[in-house]
C-alpha cells in the first residue's frame, strides 16, 4: 500500500518463494538447531535458539554490570563522604538549621554530628508522632512543639489507622494533641496565643464561639467598615445548581452563576474606591478557579494567578484538551463539530491596580 493523491494505491508484487520459511515440525535439540539453516527450524526450535541467545548476552552483561558497579562502589563511597563532611562543616556554622521531619529521620547520621540540642517542630498538631520520635537524637535536650490541636490532624494513607474509623490506632492523633488534651494531674503545660491580628472581629467571632472563647481581638483589627456594603460579613444562600450537577464522578466543581456574582460583587467594590489589586476571590475548587479566570475576561479583568495554580490550571486543560480530541474525533466521524474552552490568552501588561487576583484556598498565601 502507498499514499497518492490522498488515497492508498494497492501494488502487487511478486515475492520469490525461497524466501518464506516453510513451516516445519520437527523438535531437535537446541545443539542440533543451532548447527542447521535458521529457515529450517520449527517454531518450536526457534523459540529454543531464541532463548538460549537472550540468556546468553543478559548472564554476560549481567556480569559486565556488576563489574563495573563493583568498580564504581568505592568511589561513590568516597564522593558521599566527601560530601558528607562538607555538609556537617558547613551546618556547623549555621546557627538555625531548617529541614523537614521527613529529612530529618533520613538524615541521622547527619544529625547525630551536629548534635542539636533544642528542636523546634512548626505545624506540629499536623505531624504524625512517628515523624517528631524519628527528628529526636540523644543530643536532643528540649523540645518545642508549635502548632494548633484544634485545627487539622495528620492524615495517615490508611483509613483504618485514623480515628474516625473506630479502630482504636488513632495514629492521626499528632503527639501536640495528644499531650496538649491530657487532663489533670497528668497535664501537660501549654502556651496558648490569645490575641489574633490576622481578622475583623466579625470574622474572628465565628470561631471564637465555637472553638476559642479566649481569643481576643488586637486594635489593629478594627478596620473601617466595607463600603458599599451593609455588612462587613455575609453569607449568600442561592438556589442555582452546580454546572454538571448530574455528573456524580466529577471531583472538581464549578458554578458559572457563583462566578459571575463574584466578579461583579468585585467590580461593584471597585466603583465604590478600592483597588482591583486589594481584592481576592478565593474558591476551594480548581473548577471553579477555570470558570473565574474564563467569566473574568468577560468581564474585562486583569486575573493574577499564583504559580501552584496556574500549574494546575495547566494540568486541567490538558486533560480537557485530551477529552475534546476524543469528543471531536467522534463528532466528525458522525459528521459533527466539537468546540471547547482555551486555556491560552494574551498576556496584558497593566498596573496592579488593574489586577484582581484569583487563587484556591489551598494555594492562597495572605
Amino acid at each position: 500500500l502507498q499514499p497518492q493523491g490522498g488515497s492508498m494505491v494497492m501494488i502487487r508484487t511478486e515475492v520469490d518463494a525461497r524466501l518464506l520459511a516453510p513451516l516445519h515440525e520437527t523438535d531437535r535439540p537446541v545443539d542440533e538447531a543451532l548447527a542447521v539453516n535458521a529457515f529450517s527450524l520449527s517454531r518450536v526450535e526457534r523459540t529454543r535458539v531464541t532463548d538460549l541467545i537472550f540468556n546468553h548476552f543478559k548472564e554476560t552483561l549481567t556480569d559486565e554490570f556488576t563489574d563495573v558497579l563493583a568498580r564504581v562502589e568505592g568511589p561513590i563511597k568516597d564522593l558521599q563522604g566527601a560530601n558528607y563532611a562538607t555538609d556537617v562543616r558547613i551546618l556547623r556554622g549555621a546557627q538555625v538549621i531548617g529541614m523537614t521531619t521527613t529529612a530529618a529521620a533520613t538524615n541521622q547520621r547527619l544529625i547525630a554530628a551536629l548534635a542539636p540540642s533544642v528542636i523546634v517542630v512548626e505545624e506540629a498538631a499536623e505531624v504524625l508522632e512517628a515523624h517528631i520520635l524519628a527528628s529526636l537524637s540523644e543530643s536532643t535536650e528540649h523540645l518545642i512543639l508549635i502548632g494548633d490541636h484544634e485545627q487539622l490532624r495528620p492524615k495517615p494513607d490508611v483509613y483504618s489507622l485514623q480515628m474516625e474509623s473506630g479502630k482504636g490506632y488513632n495514629l492521626d492523633i499528632s503527639l501536640f494533641e495528644r499531650l496538649a488534651r491530657r487532663k489533670p494531674p497528668h497535664h501537660f503545660p501549654t502556651v496558648t496565643l490569645e490575641t489574633q491580628r490576622r481578622m475583623r472581629p466579625e470574622i474572628a467571632e465565628l470561631i471564637r464561639t465555637t472553638i476559642y472563647p479566649q481569643l481576643r481581638d488586637h486594635p489593629s483589627t478594627a478596620h473601617p467598615d466595607v463600603k458599599g456594603m451593609a455588612g462587613n460579613l455575609f453569607f449568600l444562600d442561592h438556589d442555582h445548581p452546580e454546572d454538571g450537577a448530574d455528573d456524580a464522578d466529577s471531583s472538581s466543581k464549578s458554578n458559572e452563576w457563583e462566578a459571575d456574582m463574584a466578579l461583579l460583587l468585585a467590580r461593584h467594590l471597585i466603583h465604590q474606591g478600592y483597588a482591583a489589586s486589594d481584592i481576592t476571590i478565593l474558591t476551594p475548587y480548581l473548577g471553579q478557579l477555570f470558570k473565574l479566570r474564563k467569566r473574568a475576561q468577560s468581564h474585562q479583568f486583569t486575573v493574577v494567578l499564583d504559580d501552584r495554580d496556574a500549574e494546575d490550571l495547566r494540568d486541567l486543560q490538558e486533560k480537557l484538551d485530551e477529552t475534546e480530541d476524543t469528543g471531536a474525533r467522534s463528532g466528525q466521524a458522525a459528521g459533527t463539530q466539537g468546540g471547547g474552552v482555551a486555556f491560552h490568552s494574551q498576556v496584558v501588561r497593566t498596573s496592579m491596580s488593574e489586577m484582581i487576583r484569583l487563587a484556591t484556598i489551598d494555594n492562597f498565601q495572605g
